[in-house]
C-alpha cells in the first residue's frame, strides 16, 4: 500500500495536480503607529516594546513632519511625546485634530495625574500613558486605540474625536473603567 501511495503522490507532483491544501492562517492586521517626540531613546524605547506585537513604527520630531505623514491617512495611532518645558501640547493636538483623517492620539507624559488627563479629554486626546515604565498599559492602551480607530474607520463614522465624543459621559465612562475606592478616578 506505501508503494501505491508513494507513486500517487510523485504523479500528482510530476502534474501539477493540487493535493489537500494546508489551512491557511489568517493574516495578523499590520499595526501602524506614529511617534512624534524630539527624543531618539522615547522613540527607541518605543519600538523595543512593540517589536514583538508586529507593530509598523514610523517617527517624527516634529508635528510638521508628522502632518506630513498623515496626510496620505496612514497612522491611524498617534503617540505625542509631550516635553512640559518646551511647548504646548493641546496648541499642537488640536492642529493634528483639524486633520481630515484625524488619527488616535495618545498623550506620553513623564507625569501622569487626574488633572493631565481631563484636560487631555477635553482636548480629544484618547488616552495619557507615562513616558517610561508601564509598558503593560502602554501596550493596552495602543491595542485598544487601534482597534478603536479601525472599527471607527470600518463604520464610516466621520471625524474620530477621541474619547471626548462620548460627550458629557467621557468622565462618567472613564470612572465606570477605572472605579476606585470613593468613585473618583484614580491612575
Amino acid at each position: 500500500m506505501a508503494f501505491y501511495s508513494t507513486c500517487r503522490e510523485i504523479l500528482r507532483y510530476l502534474l501539477g495536480w493540487a493535493g489537500p491544501q494546508p489551512a491557511r492562517v489568517p493574516a495578523r492586521p499590520k499595526y501602524e503607529l506614529l511617534v512624534i517626540s524630539p527624543d531618539t531613546r522615547f522613540f527607541s524605547s518605543l519600538v523595543h516594546i512593540v517589536a514583538p506585537y508586529d507593530w509598523e513604527v514610523r517617527w517624527t520630531r516634529s508635528i510638521n513632519g508628522a502632518i506630513n505623514i498623515l496626510a496620505d491617512g496612514s497612522a491611524p495611532v498617534v503617540i505625542y511625546d509631550w516635553c512640559p518645558a518646551t511647548e504646548d501640547w493641546s496648541r499642537l493636538i488640536a492642529r493634528l485634530i483639524s486633520l481630515p483623517e484625524t488619527p488616535c492620539i495618545i498623550l506620553a507624559a513623564g507625569q501622569v495625574d487626574e488633572a493631565l488627563w481631563h484636560r487631555a479629554i477635553n482636548q480629544h486626546v484618547y488616552d495619557v500613558v507615562w513616558r517610561t515604565g508601564h509598558s503593560r498599559h502602554l501596550l493596552a492602551t495602543l491595542e485598544f486605540a487601534w482597534k478603536w480607530r479601525t472599527d471607527r474607520r470600518l463604520r464610516g463614522a466621520g471625524r474620530l474625536r477621541g474619547v471626548a465624543s462620548l460627550g458629557s459621559n467621557a468622565i462618567a465612562f472613564r470612572e465606570r473603567e477605572f472605579p476606585g475606592p470613593s468613585g473618583s478616578l484614580h491612575m
